[in-house]
């Protein structure tokens, strides 16, 4: 499997939902993963509608490149593929979990107040 899967993923995901800016995730600390096999982003939003239209987002861009995803509303790893991705990498997906309160200070003080966060758990090899 070539390494600049995940990268690619990325770039592709910029044109259709620009919440997945590689250097805005890393540049605001939001402390989650990419790998050879997982891409686990964080899907911030305000309400129910927002949700659904970024989860429809994902779903569609995961399906067009045939990639298995989990969209949670929760920010937790309760989905099969999110288990699978904490069972490989205990770590990581404790960092994950722990970063919630931090990831939504910041994107309440950049972005305005009451925002919720779900996570996204991309297969990159399936």
């Amino acid at each position: 499997m070539p390494k600049d899967i995940p990268e690619n993923l990325l770039y592709a995901l910029e044109g259709w939902i620009p919440e997945a800016d590689l250097i805005e995730v890393f540049e605001n600390e939001l402390g989650l993963y990419i790998s050879e096999r997982y891409f686990v982003m964080p899907l911030v939003y305000k309400n129910r509608e927002e949700f659904l239209e970024l989860e429809q987002q994902y779903k569609i861009a995961c399906m067009k490149v045939g990639l298995d995803c989990a969209i949670g509303e929760g920010w937790n790893l309760n989905s099969e593929i999110g288990q699978r991705f904490a069972d490989e990498n205990p770590f990581a997906s404790r960092q994950i979990i722990a970063s919630e309160e931090h990831l939504l200070f910041r994107y309440n003080e950049s972005d305005g107040q009451n925002h919720k966060a779900g996570v996204v758990v991309v297969d990159l090899n399936s």
